[in-house]
């Protein structure tokens, strides 16, 4: 596998040069996430018109590289882009960039999904259904951070771009044949390039909505699991350490749920790291008291809220149609009704007063209204098909 191994600055600027010339361009990133809050990136994997790059972001101007990424009109291809583009959105924001991802995205772990080979497949089972391609897969717990890196971890690096244009025309010709699936799959990229808004990346207000088991708290408990969550958030990302590492979710909740999060004195009990609680025990307690005792407007109840009460007849009835029109059109499960999906549908008409993502764009297209399908109590909003509020 020929490749170019980019850790100087005339290198970044002769494959700049190469790529700025390139329709397509695939990528890939490998990184370190086990202990950090922030995903180390380690190398970043380019490839066009035949051509592969790898680059080190230690020896390079990676701004440079990163502001090309982010403004070419380029096709970006990438498989399972969740982590990569996490990656690149996050350096963007560091650099005060204008934009936070490529401008145009092609994903061909999502567009195997709309065409079923499988929610999650990866890149080696992709290749192996559709072109016929094995990829040696060798070096999956490999230390990518260590230098200098070894020739099994850079072809592996190399590999993982080689095939992406190639996997891409193949996904788009066989879209072709199932309009109109390709051109909802165009829209839902196009959707994700500009992913970076408050439905997909909350903000830290909005971060205690995901904590589990929690749909029955109070006001008082909900104001308290806000703060320590907002705290949490903030100590983490300044110390560059995983929410885990600081304190569990589910431990979390059941320090609210107890009221033990008011007692420094029980948090080890409950499960919270030693470290944890002699570093930040007192800040944790005063943070709970400080937010329980706050007379505020009322907060929304976190998704678990109307998991409960949309674990009925609503949810039947909807996931049942989902899955009609999953077989349909031939998608994979995860394509409408993932859970983050199905939460947002019950919730964003009551809480957020806003339709919930499965009545935008290519899905309205795809799905129609679906307003029958609303609990009763997000009805009143909605006369034939309309928001009102």
């Amino acid at each position: 596998m020929n490749y170019t191994y980019v850790d100087n600055a005339a290198g970044l600027d002769s494959m700049l040069e190469c790529l700025s010339k390139a329709a397509v361009i695939a990528f890939d990133t490998e990184f370190f996430r086990v202990v950090t809050f922030f995903p180390k990136l380690a190398l970043f994997q380019l490839a066009a018109g035949g051509e592969i790059f790898l680059v080190d972001p230690f020896a390079v101007n990676f701004s440079k590289l990163l502001s090309f990424i982010v403004t070419t009109d380029a096709v970006m291809v990438c498989h399972a882009s969740g982590e990569d583009l996490e990656i690149v959105s996050e350096h963007a924001r560091r650099e005060g960039l204008p934009r936070l991802l490529p401008r145009h995205i092609f994903d061909t772990q999502s567009a195997g999904a709309f065409l079923g080979y499988g929610g999650n497949i990866g890149l080696a089972a992709l290749l192996e259904k559709t072109l016929g391609i094995s990829l040696a897969k060798t070096e999956t717990r490999t230390d990518w951070l260590k230098r200098p890196l070894t020739q099994a971890q850079l072809e592996y690096a190399a590999l993982d771009v080689a095939y992406l244009e190639e996997l891409m025309n193949f996904l788009i010709k066989e879209m072709s044949q199932k309009e109109p699936v390709l051109k909802w799959f165009r829209m839902h990229m196009e959707d994700l390039s500009h992913s970076c808004d408050p439905e997909n990346v909350l903000p830290p207000e909005k971060l205690y909505l995901r904590v589990r088991k929690t749909g029955q708290l109070s006001q008082g408990q909900l104001r308290t699991l806000q703060a320590v969550v907002m705290l949490r958030d903030r100590i983490c990302r300044e110390n560059d350490i995983p929410p885990a590492f600081f304190i569990r979710n589910n431990v979390l909740a059941q320090l609210v749920i107890s009221s033990a999060i008011f007692e420094q004195s029980t948090y080890a009990k409950y499960g919270v790291h030693y470290s944890t609680v002699r570093k930040y025990g007192a800040l944790i307690q005063k943070t709970a008291r400080e937010a329980n005792a706050r007379n505020e407007p009322d907060l929304n109840p976190p998704y678990d809220f109307v998991n409960r009460c949309s674990g009925g007849i609503y949810k039947k009835r909807l996931s049942d149609f989902l899955a009609r029109k999953t077989s349909q059109y031939g998608f994979a499960n995860n394509v409408l009704s993932s859970q983050k999906l199905m939460e947002n549908f019950f919730y964003a008409p009551m809480y957020e007063k806003k339709y919930p993502i499965l009545q935008r764009g290519w899905y309205l297209e795809c799905l129609g209204d679906l307003s029958d399908y609303y609990l009763p109590e997000a009805q009143k909003y909605y006369k034939a098909g309309e928001l009102k509020f």
